[in-house]
């Protein structure tokens, strides 16, 4: 899977610009069935098997390319009334986000109640770059931090912002190494430039307080679960740190 190559922040810190809009328009040829070739050889056997399984949960069709396996399930989708929904995959739809959103697309033809505002949580699933670990100046791999679901593009880039501008506490920050506050207002402008951010900035940084008082929250929520590790993070104070961090940021300015 093709991998944009990272940009620098001012800093030197190294960043990828995700993409916070759906990357490609969608090929409706891709959601068609195909059509029936007047030529085609009749299977009614292999259409009998498929409908004997029809209540099981996958039906698989595995045979070698050429031996009609497009036509034989399009054949099949002609001949009954099952509602179906059709995606031809290309080598594009190895990018997850992108088969994400061409799979929900087709979907909707037989599901309307699948709302197209579904596919803005899909770029909170992507790697971002505080999940990157990276060694001798190459990308090693990422590690995923955080209890992880899908999530709208301006909560997932608050994070970012959080920890890469860094937004976070200076009690925390500080120790780490970070000292230099007075130009965090132009780190945070060139990040959101960067990730092509259309918004407000200054109504950005409400949303980074409500993200760092939900991780706040998270951590509290899941340690009263009796999770361990959770707790711990308590009693070492990361979920007062993420308050103090909302807190500081009442008196940031743009």
């Amino acid at each position: 899977m093709a991998r944009s190559e990272p940009e620098l922040m001012e800093g030197g810190e190294q960043t990828n610009q995700l993409p916070l809009v759906q990357r490609e328009p969608l090929l409706r040829t891709k959601l068609f069935v195909p059509p029936i070739r007047p030529n085609r050889v009749s299977r009614p056997r292999l259409i009998e098997q498929i409908n004997k399984g029809l209540d099981k949960a996958l039906i698989l069709i595995s045979a070698p390319a050429g031996y009609g396996k497009t036509t034989l399930v399009s054949s099949w989708l002609h001949e009954t009334e099952v509602p179906s929904a059709w995606l031809s995959l290309d080598e594009g739809d190895n990018d997850p986000i992108r088969f994400l959103q061409n799979f929900i697309a087709a979907l909707q033809k037989i599901i309307p109640a699948i709302q197209p505002d579904m596919l803005s949580v899909l770029p909170g699933m992507q790697p971002a770059p505080y999940n990157a670990v990276w060694r001798n100046g190459s990308l090693a791999g990422f590690i995923d931090w955080e209890m992880s679901a899908p999530v709208t593009r301006d909560w997932d880039l608050a994070h970012v912002a959080f920890s890469w501008v860094p937004l976070h506490a200076r009690s925390v920050v500080e120790p780490e190494g970070f000292t230099d506050f007075d130009r965090r207002s132009a780190r945070l402008r060139r990040l959101l430039a960067r990730y092509r951010w259309d918004g407000d900035a200054a109504d950005f940084i409400g949303t980074v307080q409500a993200r760092a008082l939900s991780m706040a929250s998270g951590l509290r929520e899941l340690a009263q679960t009796g999770d361990r590790d959770a707790a711990r993070l308590v009693r070492e104070g990361h979920a007062d740190d993420c308050e103090r961090a909302a807190a500081e940021l009442d008196d940031f300015s743009l």
